[in-house]
């Protein structure tokens, strides 16, 4: 049994997914004290409960009361439903509704999508003086790790499918947004080539895809201690269809490979883990062997880049060969589960 119907018929995806995530938040309280440590950076938040959760209370998608806090989640599938404000609003108005209460707002959605939401609420005065809410994105891609970390259970196929179809679509979503036409055609083929090759290689590592504006990815976390993203990065025009610009010429597909990866929220607890991870942070760089150096930035992630100039089977091989020299320096640094 699984939920692919249910997703299918709902004209609303974004509801759908808002009452799938309700629905986990209220009745599996390993998934809860999961999620809000992921979103918050707290592994001890679910404390605050006892929950009462709500889905579409007062326009906000999610709602999760208790006597001392109340978290705000706005989630999203399709970047055609994210509007601006959106997020900030709520927050001033539960500010009004319920000052005496601590405050969390999250935005979840693909990707990066919506961090400028998050943005605007950090840099609002009345947020400030608050001091002690909270704001943050969290990733689909987050929530598939924390439900590829819960433990077997009777109702786990609920969370397994939900979020199968969660992930489906929203590949469908960005694929309508960003059709693959012209180059961009060419871009998402040769990285459809490479993730074939990272799991034809790496078999026990569950990839995922993920099409932007300006990228097309490969990632991995699901489950795992460490998130990675494997970006081939590249200009776009930002009126629709979004075609890419500058990417075919006279002398082969001009891309950017952009590898990335961060210490996964659920790892922070693990003191093997955290030692292993310090020790990188501490250099502020990790060179991976065959690929180069990983930069830390200021968002905690160690991130490289590299133009690449060659046929579309020559880059389709280099996204690979990057991508699994990664995988295979994490698997290294951090151990098996990696792997």
């Amino acid at each position: 049994m699984d939920l692919r119907h249910f997703f299918e018929n709902m004209v609303r995806r974004e509801e759908t997914a808002s009452a799938f995530l309700a629905t986990l938040l209220d009745f599996d309280p390993a998934f809860r004290a999961a999620f809000l440590a992921e979103a918050t950076g707290d592994q001890s938040f679910d404390t605050g409960g006892p929950w009462r959760v709500s889905v579409e209370e007062a326009r906000v998608d999610v709602t999760l009361d208790s006597d001392a806090v109340r978290v705000l989640i706005e989630d999203k599938i399709a970047a055609g439903a994210k509007q601006k404000n959106q997020l900030l609003r709520y927050y001033l108005r539960a500010v009004e509704e319920v000052p005496e209460k601590r405050l969390v707002a999250l935005y979840l959605a693909p990707h990066d999508m919506g961090r400028a939401e998050v943005e605007r609420v950090a840099r609002d005065a009345t947020f400030i003086k608050r001091g002690a809410d909270i704001v943050s994105h969290i990733s689909w891609s987050a929530v598939a790790q924390v439900i590829g970390d819960l433990p077997e259970s009777p109702n786990g196929w609920f969370a397994r499918t939900g979020m199968r179809e969660i992930e489906r679509a929203i590949q469908q979503a960005a694929r309508a947004k960003y059709p693959a036409i012209g180059d961009r055609a060419v871009v998402r083929n040769l990285v459809g080539r490479a993730y074939d090759a990272l799991v034809e290689s790496h078999p026990t590592i569950r990839f995922g895809r993920w099409s932007g504006g300006d990228i097309e990815e490969v990632s991995y976390g699901y489950g795992g201690p460490v998130t990675y993203w494997l970006d081939t990065v590249f200009a776009f025009d930002p009126a629709p269809p979004h075609l890419p610009i500058g990417v075919v010429q006279a002398d082969g597909v001009h891309v950017v490979i952009r590898s990335a990866f961060k210490l996964a929220a659920k790892s922070r607890s693990d003191p093997r883990l955290r030692s292993a991870w310090d020790s990188l942070r501490a250099e502020g760089h990790v060179d991976v062997p065959s690929v180069g150096v990983h930069a830390l930035n200021p968002n905690g992630w160690f991130v490289y880049e590299a133009p690449v100039v060659g046929s579309a089977d020559a880059v389709a091989s280099e996204v690979a060969r990057v991508g699994s020299a990664v995988v295979d320096f994490l698997a290294s640094a951090f151990g098996p589960d990696v792997d």
